[in-house]
């Protein structure tokens, strides 16, 4: 019982016991203009004519009928740390409805949660890539991580969440282009490439292409035109160290004795994690531009008009919100490097 309850019922008493020659409905009228309901204050002269006391004991209330204390903890072992489990079968077999499962489960802070996408790995995979991630903590004392990446846009995202599902009372009537998810096998594209740091985001590269990006158009198209003025612009302290994903034409002989040439440190190959989205926030930057692209299930009809929607929605980006995001990076790798990458999704 609330402090508040407690004293809205030693008052109903005290004035109960002076005005016992009065009507009650008088003293239920004055705490009804005070904003009180009348069966409230009906109830606590009941009780107080019963029981003799104002306070409640023990053990009143309304008994659970459906779900005691042996059935809830049998609940809570058959939901919490599992998947696969149905608040409908629940239901079925505590015998209630599953509004009411999902209800006690919240009361006992069991919570639905989605589940996070993340790489497999294996347990030599999985300490790899903590040996890695401790490195680049010890090695980078006192820089700023420049991450790159590129991706590619087709006119149309049907595995899209949202976007691949469609609604009908009719399969006949639907348009093939509503029911389908029609994929070519070189399928016209955009490849956005971009450099995200601390500090800012690069100019964005944007090229026609049905294949994926080779050494030569890495180098001289992305590092030096678009990479090198990025740093120059935000990072001519030198204090950042570059970190590609680990693609083929990202390591090519070409491209690191180019960033070599000019300076620029990245992170080594063999010292560089595998498959670690976790800690390259670059990776969700694509993700939500995806979803802003093709949100409400917009598709292009040419590659002009393709281009045109990614330059709109890139400038439309949280820059802030996205540095932010690049600021928290040696922490991940951190914590990685301790607990291993699956401590880190969440």
């Amino acid at each position: 019982m609330s402090k508040k309850q407690e004293d809205l019922r030693k008052r109903v008493v005290q004035m109960f016991e002076k005005w016992k020659l009065h009507p009650k409905s008088m003293i239920v009228s004055h705490f009804v203009a005070e904003g009180y309901k009348r069966n409230t204050i009906y109830g606590i002269i009941r009780r107080y004519e019963k029981t003799g006391t104002w306070a409640r004991q023990y053990g009143q209330g309304r008994k659970p009928v459906i779900m005691d204390k042996k059935k809830k903890k049998a609940l809570k072992q058959m939901f919490n740390n599992h998947d696969g489990v149905s608040t409908r079968n629940a239901g079925k077999k505590f015998g209630c409805s599953h509004t009411h499962i999902r209800k006690t489960l919240l009361q006992m802070g069991v919570k639905k949660r989605k589940k996070q996408r993340a790489p497999e790995y294996d347990e030599v995979q999985i300490e790899e890539v903590k040996r890695c991630c401790r490195w680049m903590v010890r090695k980078y004392v006192g820089k700023l991580f420049v991450l790159d990446d590129e991706k590619y846009f087709t006119l149309s995202a049907t595995q899209m969440p949202g976007n691949d599902v469609y609604y009908t009372d009719d399969q006949c009537a639907s348009s093939p282009k509503v029911k389908f998810k029609f994929k070519k096998k070189f399928d016209p594209k955009v490849m956005l490439y971009i450099a995200i740091s601390e500090n800012g985001i690069s100019k964005p590269y944007i090229r026609r292409s049905g294949l994926a990006i080779n050494q030569n158009i890495y180098k001289d198209r992305c590092i030096r035109k678009i990479l090198i003025p990025f740093l120059s612009k935000y990072h001519s302290d030198g204090k950042f160290v570059f970190w590609p994903d680990k693609a083929s034409s990202h390591y090519a002989k070409s491209v690191t004795e180019f960033l070599l040439s000019r300076n620029i440190e990245y992170v080594p190959k063999q010292h560089n994690p595998t498959n670690l989205p976790q800690c390259r926030p670059i990776e969700d930057f694509f993700g939500n531009l995806s979803a802003k692209v093709y949100a409400k299930g917009w598709r292009a009809k040419t590659l002009d008009q393709l281009e045109r929607k990614v330059r709109k929605c890139v400038k439309e980006v949280d820059l802030e919100g996205v540095q932010r995001s690049f600021g928290h990076i040696k922490a991940k790798l951190r914590f990685c490097g301790i607990h291993g990458p699956y401590k880190l999704v969440h």
